[in-house]
């Protein structure tokens, strides 16, 4: 399957295994679903695409396909090599990541973890070792804005110590290069491994939001969000630095629930 993170591995020359983390691996495969196990969540970022319809509601779905309960998402979930929990803020119900995480291990099924890993979300060293102990392979950490135009970075100060690898992801905003850019150069110092950058989408949940801010979009992508994305990329090399920077394209399975 050939999608928009394949496009800038090949590109890059990086299409090998080890290139990207694992979950994105079976994503490229279509091995991997998203449970969306909650919409609830602390933040009101402006940039955040899910759907008005789903915004802070306990509903739950495993890709495009709404379940009533984990056991029904379970019925979904086992039919793949990988499932990404995602929200929403899962960490809002801890207990429920934990058991996700328990089942999917019964199944040996590869996890791993969508989190802001602040507020409610907050990552901390007894956190990560329960979840480390349940079996999550990996977390990707959704950076938040302190400001306007400035990434929190110091939720990801644990990485240095965590038993779970953490990788960082943002929607990449046309005109957040240098911002972005400044980002990855602190991930890298810490060691960080990869920042994904994600197309940027234009939803009923954001719409007004990044009209007032001055984005255009087109057949609900954000112009110049690819664009801005390969041009961290290609700071990034030209710098040397051992930080991988991957784009995700939104025709990517991770987006399911913005096709229903």
């Amino acid at each position: 399957m050939i999608n928009e993170i394949s496009e800038k591995i090949v590109r890059s020359r990086e299409y090998k295994r080890g290139a990207y983390p694992r979950g994105c691996e079976y994503c490229v495969k279509g091995e991997k679903v998203t449970f969306y196990m909650t919409f609830k969540c602390d933040y009101k970022c402006f940039y955040c695409s899910v759907p008005s319809e789903l915004r802070n509601t306990e509903k739950m779905m495993v890709g495009n396909i709404p379940v009533e309960d984990i056991d029904d998402a379970f019925k979904h979930i086992k039919q793949y090599k990988c499932v990404a929990i995602s929200g929403g803020e899962p960490l809002t119900d801890i207990g429920r990541v934990l058991d996700i995480i328990k089942r999917a291990k019964k199944d040996n099924i590869y996890t791993y973890l969508f989190t802001d890993g602040s507020g409610r979300g907050r990552l901390t060293p007894s956190l990560l070792n329960k979840l480390a102990d349940a079996g999550l392979d990996e977390i990707k950490m959704s950076a938040k804005l302190k400001d306007e135009k400035t990434l929190l970075f110091d939720p990801y100060e644990i990485v240095k110590n965590s038993p779970v690898p953490i990788h960082a992801e943002f929607p990449m905003l046309p005109d957040f290069v240098n911002e972005v850019y400044d980002f990855a150069l602190k991930l890298n110092n810490i060691g960080v491994s990869y920042l994904l950058l994600d197309q940027a989408e234009f939803t009923t949940g954001n719409a007004s939001e990044m009209l007032k801010r001055g984005f255009k979009q087109k057949d609900g992508i954000i112009l110049g969000s690819k664009e801005a994305a390969f041009e961290i990329i290609k700071r990034v090399q030209n710098n040397n630095l051992n930080i991988k920077v991957l784009y995700c394209g939104a025709s990517n399975p991770k987006h399911q629930y913005k096709r229903t």
